[in-house]
């Protein structure tokens, strides 16, 4: 079966929602306790950020 994407950004979610639920079913097999919600659903983050420190994390060290 072929996707049909017809609009911009669709063909992200083909993709990416499988992955999510492949993640989310992983981690819940490892006994995590996993919370979801709606995929693609409008969120408002609040960050909060507070001190002097800004720890940066480089993976490729």
């Amino acid at each position: 079966m072929k996707a049909v994407i017809q609009k911009p950004g669709q063909t992200f979610v083909l993709i990416a929602e499988p992955l999510y639920n492949k993640l989310v079913e992983k981690l819940k097999s490892l006994g995590l306790k996993v919370q979801t919600g709606i995929f693609r659903a409008m969120m408002n983050v609040k960050l909060e950020n507070k001190g002097p420190v800004t720890i940066i994390l480089d993976s490729n060290q």
